[in-house]
């Protein structure tokens, strides 16, 4: 570092090779699904950069279910959706090492966890690895939102009154739809 032609600091830094990926990996899945007896159905392919599928190629898949962090029905905000009591405790699934197919593709299913408390909506999070032909790996994530109702109903307490034993406590109700208008 120079001030006025004179040095007057330094840092060292260190450049090592970089190799970029071979191969591109994407998942297809939808954006969202309705939480139904049907399971989550997405699949994974992988190309090379430079030219053709991938076949052949081992090829990873994991899905985590968690509740998803909604940050309110836009319009109503001051309103409680779901039961924030219900503790939500799925285990990741994880397929195991498959092959991706002569046409660089491997199709999943997931089937849902026995007594998942449906309280939320869910998020489906969807990681796959597949290995290329140097043995490196190339990951790749999508997050599913999971409805667990068409709409949903939500709670406010009306007043900001302290509550009194034996005196009435006015709410105000609300049914909407997954997008957020009035049912």
């Amino acid at each position: 570092i120079f001030w006025r032609k004179q040095q007057i600091g330094q840092y060292g830094f260190q450049v090592e090779e970089f190799i970029p990926n071979k191969i591109d990996v994407k998942i297809k899945a939808p954006e969202s699904q309705l939480l139904t007896l049907e399971p989550l159905k997405f699949s994974v392919s992988a190309e090379h950069k430079f030219g053709g599928v991938a076949a052949g190629l081992k090829v990873t898949a994991r899905v985590d279910l968690q509740k998803h962090q909604q940050q309110g029905v836009p319009g109503y905000e001051q309103h409680q959706f779901g039961a924030p009591g219900v503790v939500f405790g799925a285990k990741p699934h994880e397929f195991g090492e498959q092959t991706l197919s002569p046409l660089g593709t491997v199709d999943y299913a997931y089937d849902w966890p026995q007594g998942i408390p449906l309280s939320h909506n869910l998020v489906a999070n969807l990681a796959t690895t597949v290995i290329d032909d140097a043995g490196r790996g190339v990951a790749q994530y999508k997050a599913i939102i999971l409805y667990a109702f068409t709409q949903y109903v939500g709670i406010k307490r009306l007043g900001d009154d302290t509550l009194q034993i034996k005196r009435p406590v006015r709410f105000n109700v609300v049914n909407v739809a997954q997008n957020g208008k009035p049912v």
